[in-house]
């Protein structure tokens, strides 16, 4: 629970948050699901221990214009970290995000770190860049129209690639076994075993067959963690 002090300006308030919200872990307990990172990162929540991928970008934008540049540069450096350890940015820096990512936002926050410290933020992340663009394209070069492969999907009649959403894994999640187990059972129109992931960021169940392609309904489940403190 996070309780700000009386009579703030609204600005005052946001000010106020940023140290509130601001998480460091560079060890994870024993058995925990928490993915350490080496640098401090903000969360979007104050009962988060985790930080979300694209929810990062529009927190970079609130902390430009709070002067924290030097938090902006941290979750940049963060964010290169799991590209070169993971392959690629997970839904959070939790281990069962792994098999996920979220919309490809690091490009625009590279861009955004730029336009504050000049072009040498391009130079610095390259790498990354062109690693996280390879996993979003991976298998694009064996498509044909009307198929998907991973992330990639082509249409026709031209043969443009888009991306889409897709979690590799077809089990249930470590946070909600029991939940994901329940839901998967609802689906009418598919064995229960071939597994559900819970969608970040949306109220819906995704059911995943073994090729990673999805359908979706509603389901009253949120995707974020319980509000329980996790580990």
């Amino acid at each position: 629970m996070i309780t700000p002090p009386p009579n703030q300006t609204l600005r005052e308030h946001i000010d106020w948050l940023w140290p509130e919200l601001t998480r460091t872990n560079t060890t994870a307990p024993p058995h925990s699901a928490l993915i350490p990172l080496p640098k401090p990162y903000v969360v979007p929540g104050g009962r988060f221990r985790e930080g979300y991928y694209w929810d990062t970008y529009f927190t970079m934008l609130g902390l430009q214009e709070a002067g924290r540049e030097d938090l902006v540069d941290d979750m940049l450096d963060n964010f290169a970290y799991l590209i070169d350890t993971v392959g690629h940015i997970p839904n959070g820096n939790r281990t069962y995000y792994v098999s996920r990512s979220q919309p490809p936002f690091f490009s625009y926050m590279v861009e955004l770190a730029a336009t504050k410290e000049g072009e040498g933020v391009y130079q610095k992340y390259l790498p990354q860049l062109r690693s996280e663009y390879r996993y979003w394209i991976q298998g694009a070069e064996s498509l044909q129209p009307n198929n998907a492969v991973r992330n990639v999907v082509m249409m026709p009649p031209d043969r443009t690639v888009l991306n889409r959403y897709w979690d590799k894994r077809d089990t249930p999640r470590d946070k909600s076994y029991l939940e994901a187990v329940q839901t998967a059972a609802m689906v009418t129109n598919r064995p229960a075993n071939k597994g559900i992931a819970i969608c970040a960021r949306r109220k819906v169940a995704v059911s995943l067959a073994r090729d990673g392609s999805a359908t979706t309904r509603r389901s009253r489940r949120s995707a974020r963690p319980p509000s329980s403190p996790s580990i």
